[in-house]
């Protein structure tokens, strides 16, 4: 039965490999469990590199300038992108990486 199930109920693939063990593994429940988190940060003159695990339907990235208040706005990005660039500013950025 296994074999038919293609995506949770957020319509997020699966089996994914959630722990990273190089194994793609069914969840136990209706939500398969990906957590959203940053494999690389990298800094190159005016470029910041932000690079993530998989692209998932309705994730985004998005920034705030403070987390005192945070204002959040999604970043642009490439259908199915796991990098993006973004101007590397003086001051304090911050970046998140959600899924609704």
């Amino acid at each position: 039965m296994s074999a038919f199930i293609t995506a949770d109920l957020n319509g997020v693939p699966r089996p994914l490999d959630g722990n990273r063990d190089g194994v793609p593994g069914f969840d136990l429940g209706a939500y398969e469990f990906n957590p959203l988190f940053f494999t690389s940060i990298t800094i190159a003159g005016p470029t910041l590199r932000l690079c993530w695990f998989d692209a998932l339907p309705g994730m985004q990235l998005q920034a705030a300038s403070s987390l005192a208040n945070p204002v959040w706005t999604n970043v642009p990005l490439a259908p199915g992108a796991t990098c993006v660039d973004v101007p590397n500013e003086r001051g304090a950025g911050y970046y998140r990486l959600v899924q609704p």
